[in-house]
């Protein structure tokens, strides 16, 4: 059942695969997933539901390691609501952390704006 499940929403949502990348995403890249990172209210401006996924290595001698997540689902009516998720480990020190967002947009997507729960 949940090999179903998974499987029906990598098919809805196209999945986008970013490995290597950093998650500093800008805010005039409108489709580009990493921005849900950066700024819930750019989740309003996604064309479609995708998923970002990464893993990165600073420094492999020291040990540092970024991986992170997100997923994004925009309704037509309602806005767009995204899960993000982030863990960074090092030999001393780890954090990690999981955010609710939502973005909406208003006045034919000239005005946007967001909340993020995390």
């Amino acid at each position: 059942m949940i090999r179903k499940l998974l499987i029906i929403i990598l098919i809805l949502t196209k999945p986008i695969i970013a490995w290597s990348q950093t998650v500093r995403g800008h805010a005039a890249n409108s489709d580009d997933p990493r921005i849900l990172f950066v700024s819930p209210a750019g989740a309003a401006l996604l064309p479609s539901a995708q998923i970002v996924t990464g893993y990165e290595m600073y420094y492999t001698g020291l040990g540092l390691k970024n991986g992170f997540a997100a997923f994004s689902f925009p309704h037509q009516r309602f806005g767009t609501f995204s899960l993000t998720g982030q863990y960074f480990l090092s030999d001393i020190y780890r954090t990690g952390n999981f955010n609710i967002g939502y973005g909406r947009a208003l006045f034919d997507r000239r005005f946007c704006f967001g909340l993020d729960l995390g």
